[in-house]
């Protein structure tokens, strides 16, 4: 039996017209995911004019040269007619509101100084003209990037308006001028292409992390290490060198005056030594000449060991002198020696001290690199630190527990063909929840759903809890949660009620699933 017999055999099983429609659902949901998916994130960029976002213009007019410059109001005009997104032009405290409620998804501020930077050119002393945007990734991560990739076309092409109003304003001639602006905006076209080798490049940065993040652990223990190293380095030598720092003073003080009484005491010694060693030749000249004049002398054992004595000592003497003339150099030598220690005394002091500072700069900077190197890695495995852990892990048990019961309820309303509600709904919430792009920027069916399935509010909590945000936000979403819980069991407890009750078609239904 070919595989196809089988096929038409198990097809065959598949007799009624609700069998078959359920056998073409199944076949169609991977159909109906994709499509709905696909329908859902098409094109978000192409709807950014539906992103509401808070616009504040401070900026405060300037006369110059009897004209007056108003960089901020143009700007807003230029916002007026180019809604890349949908404009909201408010005070700070609104701007500020809205931003931390998530009414706005970021905030646009034009400071009071704008107008006065710009004209500060024909002062002679030009200062370059800035502006900031607030974001806020508890409203969502995703709108930030997509600020990121306006916001270099947008920039340039506001600025470039102001400046060319300053300067028509003040001067009158911007042919030179309106060249750069054409090159301006040719680089802003040039930026947005470059936009998508950019997002090319990120898969490769991603691959890249990895790599990264393994050598980061071996960079962080080897850091460690080095720290440590040096650590007990510096605590033994610093130590040791500053007191051969502060010793030195004191034994440049002394060393010369030692060595020059060693000197003195050296040369009278070699004084003494050659006075003996004078003398000791004396004695021996003396009996030499007494035994000539007297020969009967000679043979007498007394003279003889007398002679001999002489002898001894006139050696002994002689290198007694010798050894103090040696002396006596070597004490010269070393009071010539101290003198100079005792004149280079500040500029040793100076750079033992400097040694040891640099052995404790070398410890300090070792531990610096060891912390950078936590740093480095802590930045790389890229967790996510709920800002609210107890209320994240509050929050899911609730979605959770509400989700079941939903599904629970269905199942006990609609029997068989609840499993496809089920499965069209789980769908449905997960291209209409704005998990990834911001609701506004989804196709007009599925932001009419966004505010009556329950995901959404699941989605908006753990903006939240996960991010920070809103309190009120939270407030809502967990009461819209519990809401659906409530009534879901009510739901579920009437239809348990009235399933008390079965009829035959309900005791062998036609479709089991």
């Amino acid at each position: 039996m070919t595989a196809f017999r089988l096929a038409a055999f198990e097809l065959a099983r598949f007799r009624t017209p609700l069998q078959r429609i359920a056998l073409v659902f199944a076949v169609c949901v991977p159909l109906l995911y994709g499509a709905l998916y696909l329908w859902s994130n098409w094109d978000p960029y192409n709807r950014l004019d539906s992103i509401p976002v808070a616009v504040v213009n401070a900026d405060a007019p300037v006369v110059v040269e009897g004209r007056t410059v108003d960089a901020g109001g143009l700007f807003v005009d230029q916002l007026r007619a180019d809604p890349i997104f949908d404009w909201r032009f408010v005070d700070a405290a609104e701007a500020d509101r809205g931003v931390r409620e998530g009414d706005y998804y970021f905030e646009i501020d034009v400071p009071e100084d704008f107008s006065a930077d710009l004209a500060s050119g024909a002062s002679g002393t030009p200062r370059q003209a800035s502006m900031s945007i607030v974001l806020n990734d508890a409203n969502g991560y995703v709108v930030g990037k997509m600020a990121q990739t306006v916001q270099s076309e947008l920039q340039n092409r506001i600025d470039a308006a102001a400046v060319a109003a300053y300067f028509e304003s003040v001067f009158g001639n911007l042919d030179r001028l309106r060249a750069g602006i054409t090159q301006a905006a040719d680089g802003a076209n040039a930026l947005r292409d470059g936009a998508g080798q950019a997002r090319d490049g990120a898969s490769a940065l991603a691959d890249g992390l990895g790599s990264l993040q393994a050598g980061a652990d071996r960079l962080a223990t080897g850091a460690h290490q080095v720290a440590d190293g040096d650590a007990r380095i510096a605590d033994a030598v610093v130590p040791l060198a500053n007191r051969v720092a502060d010793a030195i003073p004191d034994v440049a003080t002394s060393a010369p005056d030692a060595a020059n009484r060693a000197k003195d005491l050296a040369t009278r010694a070699a004084d003494a030594a050659s006075t003996v060693a004078g003398g000791t030749d004396s004695v021996q000249a003396s009996l030499t000449a007494l035994a000539a004049a007297n020969p009967g002398l000679a043979d007498e054992p007394a003279f003889r060991a007398a002679q001999a004595a002489a002898g001894r000592a006139a050696t002994a003497t002689g290198d007694v002198a010798t050894r103090a003339g040696q002396v006596r150099d070597v004490a010269t030598t070393v009071a010539n020696g101290a003198a100079a220690l005792a004149a280079d005394a500040p500029q040793l002091q100076a750079r033992a001290r400097q040694a040891a500072a640099d052995v404790q700069a070398l410890a300090d900077g070792a531990a610096a690199v060891a912390t950078g190197a936590d740093q480095l890695r802590t930045g790389l495995g890229m967790g996510l630190d709920p800002a609210h852990l107890g209320g994240t892990l509050g929050l899911l048990a609730l979605g959770t527990t509400t989700f079941i019961a939903v599904a629970h309820m269905l199942r006990v309303w609609l029997g068989g063909i609840a499993s496809a509600v089920i499965l069209v709904l789980l769908v449905l919430q997960l291209t209409t929840c704005g998990g990834i792009y911001p609701v506004e920027t989804l196709p007009a069916p599925f932001r009419a759903l966004h505010p009556v399935l329950p995901m959404s509010y699941l989605v908006d909590g753990l903006r939240v809890t996960l991010s920070g945000g809103s309190g009120a936000h939270l407030a809502r979403d967990l009461l819209v949660l519990g809401g659906f819980l409530v009534v879901t069991l009510a739901l579920m407890v009437l239809g348990t009620a009235r399933r008390r009750r079965w009829s035959l078609p309900e005791l062998k239904p036609e479709l089991a699933l």
